[in-house]
């Protein structure tokens, strides 16, 4: 599925970070946080769906775990 640029244009989005989760290292491995303040549209979570798939393909990110968690605080 590719992504029309068009679409997304108009999303706003702040991103704050990378900065150390609140439990900085775990079973040996860092943790950082990205925190991304947007809108919870169903376009918003689509790009981030894309986003993900996109870095999980990208033979550089080996060994990386990324996730996304909407809504963190509520």
């Amino acid at each position: 599925q590719s992504l029309r640029l068009a679409q997304y244009q108009q999303m706003q989005a702040l991103v704050l970070g990378p900065a150390p989760a609140p439990v900085v290292k775990v079973n040996n491995r860092y943790r950082y946080r990205l925190t991304l303040s947007c809108n919870n549209s169903r376009p918003m979570r689509q790009l981030l769906s894309h986003l993900l798939c996109m870095f999980a393909k990208d033979g550089r990110n080996k060994g990386v775990g990324v996730f996304v968690d909407v809504n963190p605080y509520h």
